[in-house]
């Protein structure tokens, strides 16, 4: 008997042992890795501020984006009255038909206009992200994205609009035009960018 209560007692000390090896740290992210949602996938949130010479600034008249938001993929959150440059900044949802029409459009002029305008997604009054997701990767969109779950935005740009909604926001930060519901497509957004902001793409 005192034989089985000794190789149970080292059995409990070779437990505690190697219990006690890994940190808690370690221990902790094999849990994490099988309990987490896979984080989401797509562009970089934003690149660093471009300059802004030779752009206008600061002359539109609308209201400035006092408004922080967290990128979807992560990453530190964007201030969008200080993106440095001019930018198109679109509001969509993944529940929104004509979003989808417009999305493809708006990578088109973000290539064409990449180093003089951002452009910027923001994913708006959509509670499932993985169908916002799913339609960045299905149309291969790569301009940074942010998320506004509640919606902030569109209640500070008010009153209520239709989406999708794209701002036009000189390089001060200050709203220069609003389009509201119906999609645009790259020639009428390069138009009104050359309008309302001064750039020509």
């Amino acid at each position: 008997m005192s034989r089985l209560r000794g190789g149970l007692a080292a059995l409990l000390v070779a437990v505690v042992f190697l219990t006690g090896c890994a940190s808690p740290a370690d221990r902790g992210s094999v849990g994490d890795r099988t309990a987490a949602a896979p984080a989401p996938s797509g562009p970089p949130c934003m690149p660093p501020a471009s300059s802004t010479a030779g752009a206008p600034s600061g002359s539109a008249t609308g209201p400035s984006l006092n408004l922080t938001l967290p990128c979807f993929t992560g990453g530190q959150p964007v201030r969008l009255s200080k993106l440095g440059t001019p930018a198109v900044i679109n509001l969509w949802a993944s529940w929104c038909g004509p979003c989808r029409t417009e999305l493809p459009e708006l990578q088109r002029f973000a290539d064409r206009a990449a180093g003089r305008v951002q452009v910027v997604g923001v994913i708006t009054s959509d509670p499932n992200r993985g169908g916002a997701q799913s339609l960045i990767d299905d149309l291969k969109l790569r301009f940074p994205m942010l998320y506004d779950g509640q919606a902030k935005l569109q209640a500070q740009i008010g009153p209520p609009v239709a989406m999708p909604t794209t701002l036009l926001v000189d390089a001060g930060g200050r709203v220069a035009y609003r389009h509201s519901a119906r999609p645009l497509d790259e020639a009428a957004l390069a138009d009104l960018v050359r309008q309302h902001l001064g750039v020509a793409v």
